[in-house]
């Protein structure tokens, strides 16, 4: 973010021109954490656009270099930017040939060795200050640091780098050797050595003159430390009877250098049609004490070139191959390949020695970047940095000396990585998203486990969604035409991302409850002791019995606590806090459950599983909360020696909001349940789902905003229910099904429980039957008492059900002037 920060504090061309950033997200954040960052990305952007084109003439010079493949946090197309700016990696820099992560490319030395280079070529001395600072030209300005960072041919600085103008050394002083070979080495060079090709070794092998255009001249040479190597033969000359060149015109400036393990390597492609004017090509060998070497490889363009997936199985005195990428597909840029180069086996199976083999390397080069490896250790991976180039190579130089076998291969691992590495910023909005939707299928007051709400509806979870996603992406203008190129997106990778999302709710899910029953009493006796410390050792049966009693009766002192935590600390550290009291809840319901159970207070333990499943609904979404917010902590946590004042971010306000809930939510009588509300809340819930994937997959912190929205309305939608589930019977007013079966119910108990032996007496009186004892006489009234209520209560519950819109509340009197004159008569009794 340094980078960001200079473009957003040195926007004045008249005073900076030069602006170095070392894996800068450019052109924008891999995720957006906070509102406040995406303001000032939005304002940077703005404002150096607008310099920009305040001075077209003179624009500030931006060198933007990316760590290549090993940086997983700043990925190489995020570090682009399109305002007369230097955009390279470090792997693709000549002599750094390194990919570093985020933290390495500040102290990496060859790195550091570049930048400083170019700053010393780009200081000149300016007649109006009368002092030395960077130039002011930008022509040159830019032309330096294409020549450190892009197309380096020569030395270490730029300046003096190719010459025109050259000076023969004539013999003796210089030594001049014609040799009608393509390769000559020496083992060591005293004095410097001029190296003559004739122009008749290289007509041997153009096959036509009609053909020539498509031929070129490879020329390779190690440990040669001159700055001009190569040249054309214009004039020749005798000196001492030694054939010379007399006239010499630099072709150095198209020098590459190559990347090797000990050896400096430079090399160079020729047109043919070029060189043919010259009488010969001339190379240089400068004093030195290791082996020198010259390899020459006369090619057509058509016989080395080729699409990647061919197999070559001979490539005897083949220096070079190009073979390219094709590009057409743009999903093919997805995967990861490995390109196999080995030594030529014999009949018996094995390999040929090839002292040579150890220097050959390859090369993938796409757009502005590129990677290499040495055949010798391993293969070339072959992967993008950037799924936007349009051109992708392999550049293969081998050893001359040596036969190969070539042939490419899916690297899986690899593939794996590449996909991971995409579309793994993806995974948090769609993992909400799960989590969201599983609130839309419950469908009763009595809640289902979250695991089986997931197996029951992962048509509904991931298939359908995906496509409503995919579908909403095309006609709204959403950020995945930011984050995401061509090649990145297809209208499977909402599916793709729902169907791996489901399967990590699933592990957390699952790791969650494994936390609850296996940890929950060890986590449980950590937080009493932690409050008992905190209140002055108070005992932690004290501290266990009031933290218990203040979960299950007083929920709202929670969240005071929460909220208390979060104004004196952080509000990612109150979340967190939330979280963990969750785990509690859940853990001491499920013991309340399971010692209900064990007491005979229920039949099944299905019976007391309702409020926990619900409470597990909230806490998978208070676990999203505490994730997406963990970097806010962390910040807290590396700040806290320095800061003592809490930090007002999102996830303070977020606390404050959502903190309250909880005493609503954790109170006895939730979840409960009110058809009307509950749809609503449902389809509420489902919405949602789909919202923070379309606009939260980017912009994270619009994940917790939206979580916020949905607990809030989870709480009113149980406090609506809980005040409009029960309502008082009046005499014209109708009761429910639920009292007036509780009437009924009443009255069975009392007629049950009532004495029975002065009503049995008395009844006896009229009766004209003899009884033989009057004990037989009362059981025998009882059950008749039992069975005539009973028929009655069945009686009048179909009457209801057939006629519900019926006033009863005569029927209803009746009742209660029944019960009051039967008990007036059994107290007289």
């Amino acid at each position: 973010m340094g980078g960001v920060v200079a473009k957003s504090a040195n926007t004045d061309e008249s005073t900076v021109q030069l602006i170095y950033t070392l894996a800068t997200p450019h052109l924008q954040p891999p995720i957006i954490t906070d509102p406040e960052l995406d303001l000032f990305y939005y304002y940077v952007i703005r404002n150096w656009t607008t310099v920009s084109h305040l001075d077209e003439s003179n624009p500030i010079s931006l060198v933007s270099i990316s760590g290549g493949d090993r940086d997983f946090i700043i990925s190489s197309k995020l570090t682009r930017w399109n305002h007369n700016t230097i955009h390279t990696s470090a792997p693709s820099i000549p002599t750094v040939w390194a990919s570093t992560d985020h933290l390495c490319i500040v102290w990496c030395r060859q790195l550091v060795m570049t930048v400083v280079r170019s700053l010393f070529d780009l200081v000149e001395y300016k007649q109006k200050t009368k002092y030395y600072g960077v130039t002011e030209n930008v022509t040159a300005r830019n032309t330096v640091l294409d020549y450190h960072f892009q197309t380096r041919s020569s030395g270490k600085s730029f300046h003096g780098a190719h010459t025109q103008e050259i000076q023969v050394e004539k013999p003796p002083k210089g030594k001049w050797d014609e040799v009608l070979t393509h390769s000559v080495c020496r083992p060591s060079v005293d004095t410097p050595i001029y190296v003559m090709f004739p122009q008749i070794t290289f007509q041997q092998k153009v096959s036509h003159e009609v053909f020539s255009s498509s031929y070129k001249i490879l020329v390779t040479t190690s440990n040669t430390k001159s700055k001009n190597w190569i040249f054309g033969c214009t004039n020749q000359g005798v000196e001492n009877k030694v054939k010379y060149c007399s006239g010499l015109e630099n072709l150095s400036n198209q020098t590459e250098l190559l990347p090797s393990f000990h050896r400096t390597r430079k090399l160079v492609h020729l047109d043919y049609n070029r060189v043919s004017k010259y009488s010969h090509l001339v190379v240089r060998l400068s004093p030195v004490k290791f082996k020198t070497c010259i390899d020459i490889d006369v090619y057509r363009i058509e016989e080395r070139s080729g699409y990647l997936g061919q197999t070559i199985e001979d490539t005897a005195t083949s220096m070079f191959y190009n073979f390219t990428y094709p590009t057409t597909f743009n999903q093919s840029k997805l995967f990861a390949w490995k390109l196999h180069v080995k030594p030529w086996m014999d009949k018996s199976g094995k390999q040929v020695k090839c002292p040579g083999h150890y220097n050959s390397v390859g090369i993938f080069r796409h757009g502005n970047f590129q990677n290499h490896n040495f055949f010798k250790n391993e293969s070339l991976h072959i992967r993008f940095a950037d799924t936007s180039a349009t051109s992708a190579h392999a550049l293969l130089y081998l050893d001359k000396h040596c036969r190969y076998s070539v042939r490419i291969q899916l690297d899986f691992i690899g593939t794996a990585g590449q996909l991971f590495r995409i579309f793994i910023k993806l995974l948090p909005s769609y993992f909400t998203s799960i989590i969201l939707m599983s609130f839309f299928f419950q469908e009763s007051k009595d809640w289902i486990n979250f695991h089986r709400v997931l197996f029951n509806n992962a048509y509904y979870l991931c298939i359908v969604p995906g496509f409503i996603v995919a579908l909403t992406i095309v006609f709204l203008p959403t950020d995945y035409r930011y984050m995401m190129t061509e090649a990145e997106y297809s209208a499977m990778v909402p599916m793709i991302c729902y169907f791996i999302s489901y399967a990590l709710v699933l592990i957390v899910s699952l790791g969650y409850w494994v936390l609850v029953l296996s940890f929950g009493n060890g986590l449980h006796a950590i937080v009493t002791k932690f409050i008992g410390k905190k209140l002055g050792s108070v005992p932690d049966k004290v501290t266990d019995l009031a933290l218990t009693f203040s979960l299950e009766k007083f929920p709202l002192t929670v969240a005071i606590l929460i909220i208390a935590v979060a104004m004196s600390t952080s509000g990612a550290l109150g979340l967190a806090l939330g979280f963990i009291l969750h785990i509690l809840k859940i853990f001491k319901g499920y013991e309340d459950v399971l010692e209900d159970l064990i007491r005979g207070r229920i039949q099944n333990v299905k019976e007391g599983l309702s409020p926990i499943n619900f409470h597990t609904h909230c806490a998978m979404l208070w676990f999203v909360l505490a994730s997406v917010n963990l970097p806010s902590l962390l910040y807290w946590i590396n700040s806290f020696r320095y800061v003592e004042i809490p930090n007002w971010d999102l996830s303070l306000y977020i606390c404050l909001m959502l903190s309250p809930s909880l005493g609503i939510l954790w109170q006895g009588f939730v979840p409960e349940f009110n058809p009307i509300m509950w749809s609503i809340q449902r389809y509420l819930c489902y919405l949602m789902g789909i919202v923070v994937v379309v606009y939260g997959t980017h912009r994270i912190y619009l994940i917790s905003l939206i979580v916020v929205v949905v607990l809030i309305s989870l709480a009113i939608c149980q406090l609506i229910s809980r005040f409009t589930e029960i309502q008082p019977i009046s005499v014209n007013s109708t009761p429910t099904t639920t009292e007036f079966n509780g009437n009924l119910r009443e009255e069975f108990n009392h007629s049950e429980n009532e004495p029975s032996r002065n009503k049995t007496e008395e009844r006896s009186k009229n009766s004209n039957s003899d009884v033989p004892t009057s004990r037989n006489l009362e059981v025998k009234e009882d059950c008749n008492n039992s069975k005539n209520v009973k028929k009655g209560m069945k009686n009048n519950k179909e009457d209801l059900e057939e006629t519900p819109s019926t006033p009863i509340s005569g029927l209803s009197s009746v009742s209660n002037s029944e019960i009051s004159e039967d008990d007036d008569s059994n107290d007289s009794r």
